[in-house]
């Protein structure tokens, strides 16, 4: 599938009175939007297709107050090869880590404060026309081997009859159906875990229902990352832990897709460490468990780029009456960015149905 991109990108950051501080050219990763839009145009496809084999092609939309070259949003339109296109809006928030990173560069040469505010707008310019010292930047147009999605058949309706929403299920979202067994595993191996961090890989199929059309995940299975490096605010998946997983999912020989992954957030024990442990964690302490740290989020766009992979967080939340309670929350790609999402949880062998969080897509289990 080719990728074409005939632009190059710049920031522009403000001060927070609206100076100008500095142009810093940018060439952005264009590869998590363009994953999103081929998921996109897969889900609506009726013709059973697992890849496109067209071309994606990345636009900006002009800012319609500042007008050119100032930019709103993106559009990355996929085509099939039977040439119908389907277009993705992506927002301005996209480069967002990139704006941080050009005011970390501000700060290293003095010229911001460290934790000042400052805005950023995104300027693009034809291929060779950028005033901010890309001009020698080529026409961005990649030929990339388009990998096809296992799809299995099922009916999405059937496994929304027996599962039950948790948090808020954004509509650009694909839908995610998780095995309440899977949860409960998690927990136990949170419980069992203590102090340290742990966490494992998602199992499943993706499967597309024909008669809507959709695509949605079916996770049915986790397998434990035994080997991984962890401590009381990290996990590291190690070349030793990946051989392990892999194992085990071959021996497994159940013909499963790793749907993303999972890990913990012990924030009853980050609060009991506060003050004699390293200081990320003294740091974390007064945070709620349920959110993608910076480590996180780099794990996820590296190792699970996928536009369909997911991260689970299993956190401790305090209670008002002083209790805890474990809470599940999910994590996902939407429009290209990573962003918390809900998704359904079965409840076939359930007497009760554990209660929805927030948007976070969490729900919780009260433990003492």
């Amino acid at each position: 599938m080719q990728t074409e991109d005939e632009y190059a990108y710049c920031l522009e950051l403000l001060r927070a009175d609206g100076g100008l501080m500095a142009r810093a050219p940018v060439v952005p990763d264009w590869q998590p939007a363009c994953d999103w839009a081929r998921l996109v145009a897969l889900r609506q496809d009726r013709t059973g297709a697992s890849t496109l084999g067209g071309s994606i092609k990345v636009r900006p939309v002009w800012d319609a107050a500042a007008g050119e070259p100032y930019v709103s949003s993106f559009e990355v339109a996929a085509s099939g090869s039977g040439g119908a296109g389907q277009a993705s809006d992506i927002p301005i928030n996209y480069l967002y880590r990139y704006a941080q990173r050009a005011g970390s560069d501000l700060v290293d040469r003095g010229e911001l404060e460290a934790g000042d505010t400052f805005l950023y707008r995104v300027l693009a310019f034809p291929a060779g026309a950028s005033p901010a010292g890309n001009s020698t930047r080529p026409r961005f147009d990649v030929e990339e081997v388009e990998p096809a999605l296992i799809l299995k058949e099922g009916s999405l309706q059937q496994y929304l009859e027996r599962s039950v929403a948790m948090g808020h299920v954004h509509g650009d979202d694909f839908p995610v159906v998780i095995r309440k067994e899977v949860v409960i595993e998690t927990a136990m191996l949170m419980r069992r875990a203590g102090a340290r961090e742990t966490g494992g890989v998602l199992l499943g199929h993706l499967r597309r229902d024909p008669d809507i059309p959709e695509i949605f995940a079916d996770v049915i299975a986790q397998v434990p990352a035994r080997l991984a490096e962890s401590s009381l605010a990290r996990l590291s998946f190690t070349g030793e832990a990946w051989a392990d997983i892999h194992a085990a999912i071959a021996e497994r020989g159940q013909g499963e897709t790793i749907l993303g992954w999972w890990h913990t957030h012990p924030v009853r024990h980050w609060r009991a460490s506060a003050e004699r442990v390293e200081q990320e964690a003294a740091e974390l302490a007064n945070r709620r468990g349920d959110f993608f740290s910076a480590d996180d989020c780099a794990l996820h766009r590296t190792v699970f780029p996928a536009a369909y992979s997911v991260g689970m967080v299993v956190s401790d939340l305090p209670t008002d009456s002083g209790s805890w309670q474990i809470n599940w929350s999910l994590f996902g790609w939407r429009r290209g960015i990573i962003e918390p999402r809900g998704y359904y949880m079965t409840h076939e062998r359930d007497e009760a149905v554990a209660t929805a969080g927030k948007s976070t897509g969490g729900h919780n289990d009260q433990t003492g």
